[in-house]
């Protein structure tokens, strides 16, 4: 795995950034737009899976595109919908952080699980 770290670390990390700064827009926006922070979060992963999806798998894993990799891939990271709803519910509701503040540390975690899922689910070795 630190082979692939190596490899493709700074694509991840480059992809990864922009799909954290499109995650915050939609997260901080919504919520600066009085909506509900769970309909922030599912149009966000309605949004951004499957485009992450054709940018991780052929940019950073140069991995073929397919449905099966495509499935696999929305399902690891459908597990952020619920990891970002438990974090924003506690910082936001609970500890009345800022989203802005909530926000970014709930993409953070985000950004984490979705490397290990990306990295078990589309590399190629």
């Amino acid at each position: 795995m630190i082979a692939s770290i190596r490899k493709r670390g700074p694509k991840y990390i480059a992809v990864g950034i922009f799909f954290a700064i499109i995650s915050n827009f939609f997260l901080i926006g919504l919520d600066a737009l009085g909506f509900a922070y769970w309909l922030a979060i599912t149009s966000c992963a309605a949004f951004c899976i499957p485009v992450a999806y054709l940018a991780q798998s052929s940019f950073t894993f140069e991995a073929p595109l397919s449905w099966g990799g495509f499935v696999y891939y929305s399902a690891a990271q459908l597990f952020n919908i619920p990891l970002s709803l438990m974090v924003i519910y506690v910082l936001h509701d609970r500890l009345n952080m800022a989203m802005f503040l909530a926000a970014p540390i709930s993409t953070g975690l985000s950004f984490l699980s979705n490397y290990a899922a990306g990295h078990l689910i589309l590399r190629q070795e």
